[in-house]
């Protein structure tokens, strides 16, 4: 019958949601991002490293210090390391990207 709900139209539609909420997703990390980089740095940066960054910073945004987000963004790997500076990891992971901690603290 036409109105069925069949195995292949419920994944059809899992499948367009899906598609939905990624796309939105993108938009609003692209948004997000465009408050701290131009257009023009935002333009230089692959989509891979785009959504990584704007998790890193809504990170950031919600830790009440840099060294406060290092800690959660470096969860695993600062146990292999000799020094736990996470802050300073993160100041230069940041700063390979020309963003400094106040720019996001601003923004």
């Amino acid at each position: 019958m036409k109105g069925d709900i069949t195995t292949e139209r419920t994944e059809e539609l899992i499948i367009t949601i899906q598609t939905w909420t990624a796309l939105e997703e993108q938009s609003r990390s692209e948004e997000f991002l465009s408050q701290i980089l131009s257009v023009k740095a935002l333009g230089e940066i692959d989509l891979f490293d785009r959504v990584q960054l704007a998790h890193v910073i809504q990170v950031c945004r919600d830790s009440r210090s840099m060294s406060e987000g290092g800690r959660q963004l470096f969860d695993a790997s600062r146990t292999r390391t000799t020094s736990t500076n996470d802050a300073d990891r993160l100041r230069k992971y940041l700063g390979r990207l020309g963003i400094e901690w106040n720019q996001i603290l601003e923004s």
